[in-house]
Parts: structure tokens; C-alpha cells; sequence
């Protein structure tokens, strides 16, 4: 299950980068994406980490893309990344 959320944050990044070149076709900077997710209460913190660790090297493998912050939130339940993009 864990594999299947840290997926849907890539793929949810990816998606928005994507709108951002559509919203305006010239702009080619810098593109920052932040992806918030729901997380079952039951699923332990721990998992969550573990999960996002066993996926960090397929970020670091995606051209174009400077940083990636995994977040976590306790009290929200949620959890996602903040990826920043060399360019659209």
C-alpha cells in the first residue's frame, strides 16, 4: 500500500508540473510542486518513512529535478513532497 501512495505523489507532481507549462507555454524557469495526501490513521509513522526512503532513489534518478522534501503530518494524517524543478 505504501508503494501505491508514494506513487501517486510522484505521479501527482508530474501532473502539475505539467499544468504549470500549459498555464503559460513560454514561462521555462524554475517550478515548485507541493503534493499533500491522505494517510490512513492505522499506517505508522515508521512505515510511512521507510517507504519514502526505500523510493528516494527513483527521485534522484528523475531528470530535471533539483530537490525533493517528504512531508509527514501527524495530526492531519497526511503526508506528500515538495519538489523543485529546474524548469517547466
Amino acid at each position: 500500500m505504501m508503494k501505491l501512495i508514494v506513487a501517486a505523489a510522484a505521479i501527482g507532481a508530474v501532473m502539475l508540473g505539467a499544468a504549470s507549462t500549459q498555464a503559460d507555454p513560454a514561462y521555462n524557469g524554475p517550478v515548485v510542486v507541493v503534493v499533500s495526501i491522505p494517510i490512513p490513521p492505522a499506517i505508522p509513522r515508521a512505515a510511512i518513512l521507510d517507504a519514502f526512503n526505500k523510493q528516494s532513489p527513483a527521485f534522484q534518478a528523475l531528470p530535471n529535478l533539483k530537490q525533493k522534501y517528504f512531508t509527514v503530518n501527524d495530526e492531519t494524517h497526511r503526508a506528500g513532497g515538495i519538489y523543485l524543478w529546474t524548469n517547466a
